[in-house]
C-alpha cells in the first residue's frame, strides 16, 4: 500500500476532517513542524522546542521512533522524551530527559512502577496504565494524580450535584 503525506490542517474544521487514517500518516520531521508551526497562524503557541515528546510505536515506527526522532529531539532540544511501545511481545515504557551537555539521559520509574515527569511538575502516572490492555479508569487515575478533592471541585459544573463530572 503506498503511503501518502498529508498537509497539516490549517483550521479547526480541516483538522476535524483530515484526520488521518490507516493508509495516511503525516509525515513531518520535527524542523518541519517547526517551521510549519511559525507560518501557520493556528500554531502561534509554539516557539522553540516542545518540552515534552511522546511517541507511540507501531509496528511501521520503531526505527523512526527509537533512531531517528530520538537523535531529531535530542539535538532540536526537546528536554523530555518518553517511547511508548504497546506492541504484544515488546511492552514497554523509556523515559528521557536532556542532560546539561545536551544529550538523552535514560530515566527509571520508581521503586513504585511510577514515573514523575521532570519537565511537568507534579505530573506522574503509574507505567502499568498506559501497557494495560484494559485502561484504567480515567477519574481514578486522575485522583490519584491530582487528589480526589481537586477532580471534584474542578469537575463540578454549576447547577450539578457535587462529585458529578461533566454535563
Amino acid at each position: 500500500m503506498e503511503e501518502q503525506t498529508m498537509t497539516p490542517p490549517t483550521s479547526q474544521s480541516q483538522a476535524a476532517v483530515a484526520q488521518p487514517g490507516p493508509a495516511q500518516r503525516l509525515r513531518m520531521s520535527y524542523a518541519e513542524y517547526l517551521a510549519w508551526a511559525d507560518e501557520d497562524v493556528h500554531a502561534e503557541w509554539v516557539n522553540g522546542p516542545a518540552d515534552l515528546v511522546v511517541e507511540v510505536i507501531s509496528d511501521d515506527s520503531v526505527s523512526r521512533d527509537r533512531a531517528d526522532k530520538f537523535y531529531e529531539y535530542q539535538s532540536a532540544g526537546v528536554l523530555e522524551y518518553w517511547i511508548i511501545d504497546p506492541r504484544h511481545g515488546y511492552e514497554r515504557v523509556d523515559f528521557y530527559v536532556l542532560d546539561e551537555k545536551g544529550r538523552y539521559r535514560p530515566i527509571p520509574v520508581d521503586a513504585d512502577g511510577c514515573y514523575r515527569s521532570m519537565v511537568v511538575p507534579g505530573f506522574w502516572f503509574e507505567v502499568a496504565w498506559v501497557l494495560s490492555e484494559e485502561p484504567p479508569n480515567v477519574l481514578q487515575a486522575l485522583s490519584q494524580i491530582v487528589g480526589s478533592e481537586k477532580v471534584l471541585a474542578e469537575g463540578t459544573q454549576p447547577g450539578q450535584p457535587a462529585g458529578t463530572v461533566g454535563g
